[in-house]
């Protein structure tokens, strides 16, 4: 990509290090007898990508699950569960992911009954491709609780009818953990196992190195591969907010580890999605007078947090998707730069889905990550 040298046939690599870069006879002048010489036959070679934003052992975890993505109705979805409903035993979680309703030939958002039709035995528990809502069944919503009386949880939602407030089966942003806690942890292969045959996958995409956004179970999971010398991939691994007192308590900063494993930074929630209509907005959803999207937690929780891990040489990547949750999040980086400034620490923005056109220049001048 440099203007004055737009392709090169070769490339001489030492240990970690590029060595050259130019003309097949340059690069060659510079091998030694037993040098390994390479020849692709003409295919391109790219530097390793690196995927800012994953949840790799998550998708590890999903492999087992039911698949949703590509599904294109309703009954397609239903008809992908009931396939994997064969063969179990009554009361055995049925766990999938990656539906968008908006994908479906009738886009509107699912209901517990299509699922207790299909699984009257079996608690269900079925997450959106954002990841921000969960549909599930009516034996999934008795296991956690969940009735017309109970409150939604801070930085939550339970979706109701809007008569008898019956809860749907849909909950939104942090009402899902009210289902998730009831689900047994796998009881199938060890994580690092299913870790590593995804780590395989992320390789053949060409993926060398990932920011893992995701928690101290995938970071020991992250670590025994490591360990063992089997990780295959550069982990730069955020901090949960819920560990960041015990972070700061150990000590860990952001870079903190090796080339291969690193701390990085605290990764804190704003606000949901705009798939699951629950991006913080400044003006309410079209068609919803009321909905202005789902705060996961207030501004001054936000900036707390973020002058607590910066004080601790911590840095913050705080999910911001609707305008209304950019523009806190902006001043509340703005009205802490005094703390993390001096630090150089990267503050990040993830997603940034909308930006209010006032706040546009603003990432720029604060020397913010806008994480896209």
């Amino acid at each position: 990509m440099e203007p004055h040298q737009p392709g090169a046939q070769a490339v001489a690599v030492l240990g970690d290090t590029i060595l050259a870069v130019g003309e097949d006879g340059d690069v060659r002048d510079l091998a030694a007898p037993k040098t390994e010489v390479i020849d692709l036959a003409g295919r391109a070679v790219y530097p390793g990508f690196i995927d800012s934003h994953i949840h790799l052992a998550s998708y590890a975890q999903g492999l087992s699950q039911v698949q949703l993505q590509g599904a294109r109705s309703l009954e397609e979805a239903l008809h992908l569960v009931e396939t994997k409903i064969e063969g179990l035993v009554p009361g055995q979680w049925v766990l999938g992911h990656g539906w968008d309703h908006n994908d479906w030939l009738v886009p509107a958002f699912p209901t517990k009954e299509p699922l207790d039709r299909i699984a009257p035995n079996n608690p269900v528990a079925l997450r959106r491709k954002d990841g921000h809502s969960l549909w599930v069944n009516s034996q999934a919503l008795r296991l956690a609780g969940i009735h017309c009386d109970t409150p939604d949880p801070p930085g939550g939602c339970i979706a109701r009818d809007p008569e008898t407030q019956e809860p749907t089966g849909l909950l939104r942003e942090n009402a899902i953990e009210l289902v998730v806690q009831k689900i047994p942890a796998p009881a199938t292969e060890p994580e690092a196992t299913a870790l590593e045959e995804a780590v395989a996958h992320a390789q053949q995409y060409g993926l060398t190195g990932i920011h893992d956004c995701e928690g101290s179970h995938a970071f020991r999971a992250f670590g025994e591969l490591e360990s063992n010398g089997r990780l295959g991939l550069r982990v730069y691994m955020l901090i949960p907010v819920e560990e960041l007192g015990d972070a700061i308590k150990l000590g860990l900063t952001t870079g903190f580890g090796n080339t291969n494993l690193r701390v990085g930074p605290v990764k804190i929630f704003a606000d949901g999605s705009l798939g699951s209509q629950t991006a913080l907005m400044l003006e309410p959803f079209q068609g919803q007078a009321t909905n202005y999207g789902v705060a996961a937690m207030s501004k001054e929780e936000i900036y707390d947090l973020v002058r607590q891990a910066g004080e601790a040489g911590i840095a913050a990547a705080i999910h911001a998707i609707g305008d209304g949750a950019v523009r806190e999040v902006l001043d509340v980086y703005e009205s802490t730069r005094d703390i993390w400034k001096p630090r150089r620490l990267r503050q990040r923005i993830e997603h940034v889905q909308l930006l209010h056109p006032a706040d546009v220049p603003r990432p720029a001048a604060l020397g913010v990550m806008a994480s896209m």
